[in-house]
């Protein structure tokens, strides 16, 4: 028997979607005309936290309201292989265009808070990510192929892209936002 997987935990938190917003916003020293796409997962290659950098890279050069945060464990370890290292994504992580911050107890708030979610995974069976998002009403941005959540976002939860292409990603985040 396989049954569908579901939601871990129920997104419960006493404040409001707007007040949330104002409390991430404020957190993370941002003014609050700022638009925030959210990834979450380990920093690795098969959660595609490089796409998720080259995409922040793209963006952050037409348009400078908008900041990509994500919230996931790194090993210190492995830090060589981050892309981080690159100067350019070092210069977009200077200006706040990309934060990268560990995980997060209070997670639905930052979901609720943020304008977008971005799945970067290059390959991820069924993400309880997009549940989660898709919860709070958070649109989603996944690349097509990525896994078994495509059906869940239609162009009313929001939009697939061809596997990692950071291009056609960045292009519907500013469609998204416009």
């Amino acid at each position: 028997v396989i049954r569908p997987q579901g939601l871990y935990k129920l997104p419960y938190f006493e404040i409001s979607r707007d007040q949330a917003r104002k409390d991430i916003l404020e957190r993370l020293d941002l003014p609050t005309s700022a638009q925030i796409i959210i990834g979450v997962g380990s920093v690795n290659k098969s959660k595609g936290y490089d796409l998720f950098a080259d995409c922040a890279l793209k963006v952050s050069r037409v348009q400078q309201n908008v900041h990509f945060v994500w919230l996931g464990f790194l090993d210190p370890a492995r830090l060589d292989t981050v892309v981080e290292t690159k100067p350019e994504i070092a210069a977009i992580l200077e200006s706040k265009h990309l934060i990268r911050l560990s995980p997060q107890s209070e997670i639905y708030e930052w979901y609720a808070a943020s304008d977008l979610f971005l799945l970067t995974s290059r390959e991820d069976s069924f993400p309880s990510v997009v549940l989660e998002a898709l919860a709070v009403g958070t649109p989603v941005l996944a690349f097509d192929t990525s896994g078994g959540f495509a059906d869940l976002v239609t162009p009313a939860t929001g939009q697939l892209v061809p596997r990692e292409n950071t291009d056609s990603l960045a292009d519907a985040v500013v469609c998204q936002l416009a």
